[in-house]
């Protein structure tokens, strides 16, 4: 319990630094502007109908461009955010929550990527804390919180893990 203590009041800390207005207005609010953040909920809620069998096609949603085939392929898909959208959606919650606990669950697994990335390479637990604080909670990434589509790190520190592992 103790090892654990730190990196869960750095992440905690952040959470409330980056999602704290979110989290306390409940449903009513989301950080970012109209464009992106629609853009991105829209996105994550086709590639979870598109899982879910109720979108024909991944590439050809009847909202964007419609008739224009493939009007998907003119942006990012967004499937492979999708795997931490979707359960929430299937656990009942409403898209707009779906999208606020997806929010969350980027900034909670990037941090403990990064942790994890940084305890591997033998950086103190403190010093791994840190790190993933401000590689999840400062400044570049709060100024694109605008940007959903930039919380979604996850797989940078998951592949530079995976080159580690893979040199050892």
């Amino acid at each position: 319990m103790k090892r654990w203590a730190t990196p869960v009041l750095f992440l905690l800390s952040g959470l409330a630094l980056l999602h704290g207005p979110m989290l306390r207005d409940g449903a009513g609010r989301v950080h970012g502007n109209m464009v992106d953040g629609r853009l991105v909920a829209l996105l994550l809620e086709h590639g979870h109908a598109w899982l879910m069998g109720r979108a024909p096609s991944l590439f050809s949603p009847t909202w964007l461009f419609y008739p224009y085939p493939n009007a998907l392929a003119l942006t990012d898909t967004m499937v492979g955010a999708t795997v931490l959208y979707s359960p929430w959606r299937w656990l009942g919650a409403s898209p707009l929550h779906a999208f606020q606990l997806w929010l969350v669950c980027c900034a909670t697994l990037g941090f403990a990527a990064v942790h994890r990335l940084a305890r591997r390479l033998g950086i103190s637990s403190l010093g791994a804390c840190v790190a993933a604080f401000v590689v999840t909670f400062a400044m570049p990434r709060v100024s694109a919180a605008h940007h959903p589509q930039l919380a979604f790190f996850l797989p940078i520190p998951l592949v530079m893990l995976a080159g580690l592992a893979a040199a050892s």
